[in-house]
């Protein structure tokens, strides 16, 4: 069956410089103490502060910010959110997390996509959740015949891509003395996965206003880097129509995403990004610490630069 490499799409240009990164994930939720209980409680994450009721979260530095006071969960068949991966740093790590959400029995899907193993879940307000360990040396993702994609490894065995992970062999990472109860340890934000209303638009917007470069063009799905060396498997952006074509914006007030945060190494990078907007036209925000825009669907994006 004849294949394509996810990096076949690359365009040789080159619009974010090298450092660039996501940051930051604002998130909608209902009622701050169910929030907490999950975010840090179940989850994992550190509470890193607390101002004007919003909390800080992540590990080493903030990934999520949370917002209470959201007027219902999450809406359905909306655009918005579809999921926030969190970077999880080691397969051990990963076998932790999971093994603590089945004690709890919360519950998750263990998913083995061979350039990674994940595990999805969400959050009480219905927010989408990714925890990933990249795996590339398995392999890669591949475009198949009608548009889906699927992964070849390394060896040239073609797999789904969306197999269950193998939860024996991976709970051998786990010492007997294991602390299931220690803080989830993760990198940052890893990627971000949206619900559009037009995909076309949006790969527009992303692509030659923001600078992401593709990466794999599926039937209902773009998955996008930031195009810094072609050689990274693992996306930083996906958008997907599975909302439906068309789809309306969120309720005000109910949960959901926000922003999310782009961070540049310098603020020529940022003003870049405000020149492509400038001549397309397009809308955006003056912050402090740089800009803020929305995208053709109605989901924010902050772009700053990196704090020293």
């Amino acid at each position: 069956m004849p294949t394509q490499s996810a990096t076949a799409d690359l365009s040789p240009n080159q619009l974010l410089p090298v450092g660039t990164k996501l940051g930051e994930l604002h998130l909608a939720v209902t009622d701050a103490d169910n929030a907490l209980r999950f975010w840090s409680g179940i989850l994992g994450l550190k509470v890193l502060g607390e101002e004007n009721g919003t909390y800080r979260l992540g590990a080493a530095n903030t990934a999520i910010v949370l917002h209470p006071g959201a007027s219902g969960p999450v809406a359905p068949r909306r655009t918005g959110l579809y999921h926030v991966a969190l970077h999880i740093p080691t397969r051990r790590e990963l076998a932790r997390i999971i093994a603590r959400l089945f004690a709890l029995r919360y519950p998750n899907s263990p998913t083995d996509h061979l350039v990674s193993e994940t595990t999805y879940l969400s959050d009480p307000d219905g927010n989408g959740i990714e925890l990933t360990l990249e795996t590339p040396e398995r392999g890669e993702f591949v475009r198949l015949p009608g548009g889906q994609f699927g992964a070849r490894t390394t060896e040239g065995e073609l797999r789904s891509g969306r197999d269950p992970v193998d939860l024996e062999d991976l709970f051998k990472e786990l010492g007997p003395d294991e602390d299931m109860n220690a803080p989830l340890q993760i990198l940052g934000v890893h990627h971000v996965h949206l619900h559009v209303a037009d995909l076309e638009a949006s790969r527009h917007f992303y692509r030659d206003l923001i600078g992401f470069r593709p990466q794999m063009d599926l039937a209902e799905m773009q998955m996008l880097d930031f195009g810094l060396d072609g050689s990274n498997p693992v996306h930083a952006l996906a958008l997907n129509t599975w909302s439906g074509v068309g789809a309306p914006p969120a309720p005000a007030g109910t949960a959901g995403l926000r922003r999310f945060t782009l961070e540049l190494p310098s603020s020529a990078g940022v003003q870049a990004v405000v020149a492509r907007l400038k001549d397309a036209n397009w809308s955006y925000e003056e912050m402090p610490e740089g800009v803020s825009v929305l995208d053709p669907s109605g989901n924010r994006l902050d772009l700053k630069v990196t704090a020293a």
